[in-house]
């Protein structure tokens, strides 16, 4: 089941990756918060499909509840976010 949300304009937006892409994240992850290193993730991305983000995996980050709802709206800590899921993806991959 997809979730559909309406944007600030009034358009309809998917808010959700598909279970593949969702999977190889958490794969990826050890399902792990690429942050905090919880354990348990949501699919965050980074950037909003509101702004033309997309439903891919590079656009896709493991984030903890906790995080997504600290880092998850904040258009600042984008990088932020991307540097942390890359660096963290890579000392899994260890």
């Amino acid at each position: 089941m997809r979730l559909i949300a309406k944007s600030p304009v009034g358009k309809n937006l998917k808010m959700v990756f598909t279970e593949k892409i969702k999977y190889e994240v958490k794969k990826l992850s050890h399902q792990s918060c690429c942050v905090y290193k919880n354990i348990g993730v949501e699919i965050h991305h980074i950037k909003p499909q509101a702004e033309n983000g997309e439903d891919k995996l590079e656009n896709a980050a493991p984030l903890c509840p906790s995080c997504h709802e600290i880092y998850g709206q904040n258009p600042t800590k984008r990088k932020f976010i991307r540097e942390s899921r890359d660096i963290w993806y890579e000392i899994e991959r260890l």
